[in-house]
């Protein structure tokens, strides 16, 4: 009995102590309410971007997304990329319809084709291998689809990780389906188990192509792989490559595409946000 009294006491001192740090902090949150998030300052910021941007309109940069546990989803990364380079970004959902996907694309001055599943190899024209990976049938055709229009419209394309791969097939180019079971040499790891803030292998530029205006000659790089391009596309060319020989990008008219992920590195390697600025201010010409 003694020690349920005394607990209850505790208790009650506890309640009284904190009742008004309670009250304290949903007075603050209501101030922050009543002066910061009220439609009056929401109404003036809109009149104040509307009135600073008449005549000036950011580029719409449409980015592809993927399916998970039934949603359509983007990583926020790509989202933040294309804000942080100037770009109005837009979320393009996964689907079969040719005329739908034209009529989006009439909207946008430029792509991002995110990174993701493997690229099933039926759609270049080989069996899978023993180390195939998960797959989506549906995304092949969608991004397929969306490049493919967006290069007849002259819509400038930026590729990332399996964006690189499916950009390469969609214009008629093969892949290595497994890095780890091929003859790269000498061996290097491209499934990082670090964050992929931080680089983890280099890569090799070619001087005069659009990367290396942007990169240099050499750049450290996250690394998150396990297929590559093997023959590039018509019209493609491998302008940088991992120590082993793996291609981490190929470039064409309005198109660069890299194996690597620039956007989550961004934070800790500003440098890489100028692969952003470049669809941007691609699309930003194309307007």
């Amino acid at each position: 009995m003694k020690i349920f009294i005394t607990v209850m006491r505790r208790l009650f001192i506890y309640i009284i102590l904190a009742l008004p740090l309670a009250i304290s902090a949903q007075t603050e949150r209501g101030k922050i309410f009543q002066n910061e998030y009220n439609l009056s300052v929401l109404n003036h910021r809109i009149d104040s971007v509307v009135a600073a941007s008449k005549g000036v309109t950011l580029p719409v940069i449409g980015i592809g997304t993927r399916f998970s546990d039934k949603n359509t989803v983007a990583e926020q990364f790509y989202i933040d990329a294309v804000r942080a380079a100037g770009g109005a970004p837009v979320l393009l959902p996964v689907g079969d319809d040719v005329a739908a996907i034209d009529r989006i694309l009439s909207g946008i001055d430029g792509l991002v084709i995110p990174g993701g599943e493997d690229v099933h190899p039926f759609l270049y024209g080989e069996e899978p291998d023993p180390h195939f990976g998960t797959d989506c049938l549906e995304r092949d055709y969608f991004e397929i689809a969306l490049i493919r229009l967006a290069r007849q419209r002259g819509i400038p394309i930026l590729s990332v990780c399996r964006g690189m791969q499916v950009t390469n097939v969609a214009l008629g180019g093969t892949l290595c389906q497994d890095i780890p079971s091929a003859d790269y040499s000498p061996k290097v790891q491209h499934g990082q188990w670090s964050a992929t803030s931080t680089p983890h292998h280099s890569i090799t530029i070619e001087k005069g192509s659009q990367l290396y205006t942007i990169l240099g000659a050499k750049a450290q790089v996250n690394s998150t792989h396990h297929q590559c391009v093997r023959q590039p596309a018509p019209g493609m060319r491998i302008v940088a490559t991992a120590p082993d020989g793996v291609p981490e990008a190929i470039e064409g008219e309005g198109i660069l595409c890299v194996q690597f992920h620039p956007e989550a590195m961004i934070v800790k390697h500003p440098e890489m946000l100028g692969i952003y600025k470049w669809i941007v201010d691609k699309a930003s010409r194309r307007k």
